[in-house]
C-alpha cells in the first residue's frame, strides 16, 4: 500500500535518495557557494530539530560545510539502515 504525504510546499520536488552522495549533491545545487548559512538553515526547522543541530555540530555557527550537513542527515536517517 503506498502512502501519500501532502508536500509542505505544494512546487517542491521529490527526490530519490539511493546514499549520502544524493544527499550532498542535492545540498550542493541548493547552496553553491558551498558552504550553508547556519540561520537561514535553522528557519526551515523547529526549535527541537535546531537544538539538536546545534548539539551535534557546535553551537555558535555561521555556516555549516555540505558534507557535515550531509553525513548528518545521512547518518540520521532510515536510509541507510535499508540499504543493509
Amino acid at each position: 500500500m503506498m502512502t501519500v504525504v501532502k508536500l509542505k510546499h505544494p512546487d517542491s520536488e521529490l527526490v530519490l535518495i539511493n546514499d549520502r552522495d544524493d544527499i550532498e549533491a542535492i545540498l550542493r545545487e541548493m547552496y553553491p557557494e558551498n558552504r550553508i548559512p547556519a540561520e537561514e538553515f535553522h528557519r526551515g526547522f523547529n526549535k527541537m530539530s535546531v537544538s539538536f543541530l546545534k548539539y551535534k555540530l557546535g553551537r555558535q555557527r555561521t555556516y555549516y560545510s555540505i558534507s557535515e550537513i550531509a553525513d548528518l542527515i545521512w547518518s540520521c536517517s532510515n536510509y541507510e539502515q535499508c540499504i543493509e
